[in-house]
């Protein structure tokens, strides 16, 4: 093919990319806000217990090298290390405040190497190069798009309290009752070819919650807690598995004398999905 078609064709690819992008970004801006009544009233009682500027709130972007992807890989964490957007920003103009979260991960997203928490350092070292490494060989290359199961969480930077502390009764029951299929509803605007959750399998139950009907196999060579192959009715040409939070690799000696096998094996099920 004459170069200058090849380049027009990359244009076009390009071009279509970053409309797609501007369209999922759109359909999971108005998600967002047709919860409008919900987040609001979680941000209510969070100003009557004196936490809304305690408690972050972490909403996906799509940025357009996704859509411009091979493959496109969803990466989905337990909840944020409070970096992100805080309740008490939420104002009156609900549109615009969730247009600044959603922007918030688009801007983190945006640094080439994120940061150096194990979380990070598995996402871009691993998922990001490795998979392009082993899995691509076009100048089009993998990307990622970030989600989190616990989409309010306390703010990592407080002394008194860690991502992982329990909300509030009512927050909490808000959150299970109201905002319990958000994420089936990203994922199917977002729409990826490989979900990977990195949430071990303590965060199963909460899995489940919120992709409810969804099954959990064994993958070969692998024990169910260590890697698990989720199936799902409303998403039946996505694949998605779930493995350890990087923490429990990093700082395990088991895990990481083995890691080499691990991941070799975590790449060859992908492949073979």
């Amino acid at each position: 093919m004459p170069k200058e078609e090849k380049s027009l064709e990359e244009v076009k690819s390009t071009q279509e990319s970053r409309e797609n992008a501007i369209r999922k970004n759109a359909e999971l801006l108005d998600l967002y806000v047709s919860k409008q009544k919900v987040f609001k009233d979680i941000q209510t009682l969070a100003m009557k217990e004196n936490i809304a500027n305690e408690l972050t709130l972490h909403l996906p972007y799509v940025p357009y090298e996704f859509e411009n992807s091979i493959i496109k890989f969803m990466v989905v964490g337990q909840e944020t290390n409070g970096w992100n957007f805080t309740l008490d920003k939420i104002q009156d103009d609900f549109k615009k405040s969730i247009e600044s979260a959603m922007q918030c991960t688009e801007k983190f997203q945006s640094k080439p190497k994120y940061n150096n928490s194990p979380f990070w350092g598995f996402t871009y070292k691993y998922i990001y190069i490795k998979f392009n490494e082993k899995l691509t060989k076009s100048r089009k290359k993998s990307s990622v798009v970030w989600s989190n199961l616990n989409k309010i969480a306390y703010n990592d930077n407080l002394d008194n309290k860690k991502p992982t502390s329990p909300l509030p009764k009512e927050i909490q029951s808000q959150i299970d009752s109201n905002l319990n299929t958000l994420l089936l509803e990203e994922i199917k605007i977002i729409q990826p070819d490989i979900i990977i959750f990195l949430s071990g399998y303590t965060y199963d139950e909460q899995i489940q919650l919120q992709l409810q009907g969804a099954t959990f196999k064994e993958v070969k060579d692998f024990k169910l807690k260590e890697l698990a192959e989720i199936e799902h009715n409303d998403l039946p040409t996505i694949k998605m598995l779930r493995t350890y939070h990087p923490r429990k690799i990093y700082f395990s000696k088991e895990y990481r004398k083995n890691f080499a096998y691990y991941f070799h094996s975590f790449v060859e099920t992908c492949k073979n999905l």
